[in-house]
């Protein structure tokens, strides 16, 4: 298999889902008029967002750390220079989006205090894991001797952590959108780019296997890009299938309660259509 068709599917599966994230943050603008003021993050679910932060610092360091070391490899697996920006990318644009959601009106979409306890344990996990490798190879537990497996470091903790985030982060979305029968304020754009980036991410990992590329498969990687696929359908299932769009005013997400928008379980559940 030619190197050269390896890195330009690599760099198609970047482009796709570096342009997946934008979709959202445009979005966030657009649903109220023109006054900044009046933009809107009801639509995206905030868990999603939180989880997303978390999920891209982590995944961040591990491709840095599998790019860049010398000593990287049973950790992470082949980690490509595209896998590096995306990551980058993809926090930057995170970032950009969580100062949206604290700016722009949110009505009852908050953080679950599930979802800070998740976040929390891994952050103290990874601070505390870290510290006692870095300072030792060797770990003392009682009379007991530890020697950490590098599939155990906290890089591949990271990595592992990533995984978990990206296999629970969707379904508070999910949630939020059956719970409002709309997929209004999440951008469908996003789920069409995303697995777009998760199929070509895929294509250029298996293509890397047949070719023989490389021996160490990123298991994060390519775990990623199913997970995505798989949740992706489920999205675009809901978007045109079961909440088909309906034109109304460009306006009507943050109305008054009684003319779009009913409270039920302490969410602000909007239940008039979509618009992306």
């Amino acid at each position: 298999v030619s190197q050269v068709l390896i890195d330009v599917i690599g760099w198609i599966y970047f482009s796709a889902w570096s342009l997946s994230f934008y979709g959202q943050f445009i979005l966030n603008f657009r649903l109220k008029k023109y006054s900044i003021a009046k933009c809107s993050v009801e639509g995206m679910n905030l868990d999603f967002l939180a989880m997303n932060l978390t999920g891209f610092t982590f995944y961040s360091i591990y491709n840095s750390y599998g790019y860049f070391s010398p000593d990287a490899g049973p950790e992470t697996g082949q980690v490509d220079l595209n896998d590096v920006l995306f990551s980058y990318h993809a926090l930057l644009i995170s970032a950009l989006t969580a100062i949206q959601a604290f700016v722009f009106p949110k009505g009852n979409n908050r953080i679950m205090k599930i979802t800070i306890v998740y976040l929390i344990a891994m952050w103290l996990f990874c601070i505390i894991y870290g510290s006692i490798t870095m300072v030792s190879s060797t770990i003392y537990i009682g009379a007991k001797t530890f020697i950490p497996d590098p599939h155990l470091s906290v890089i591949s903790f990271m990595g592992y952590f990533k995984l978990s985030i990206s296999f629970l982060k969707y379904l508070p979305q999910m949630y939020w959108n059956w719970k409002r029968k709309s997929t209004k304020g999440w951008s469908i754009a996003n789920i069409l780019l995303d697995f777009t980036g998760g199929f070509f991410s895929f294509l250029q990992l298996a293509l890397e296997a047949i070719g023989g590329q490389h021996i160490e498969i990123n298991p994060v990687k390519l775990a990623l890009s199913i997970i995505c696929m798989l949740y992706d359908i489920i999205f675009v299932i809901q978007h045109y299938c079961l909440y088909p769009q309906r034109k109304i005013p460009n306006n009507a997400l943050n109305e008054e309660p009684e003319a779009s928008n009913s409270r039920e379980g302490g969410y602000s559940v909007l239940t008039d259509g979509n618009e992306h």
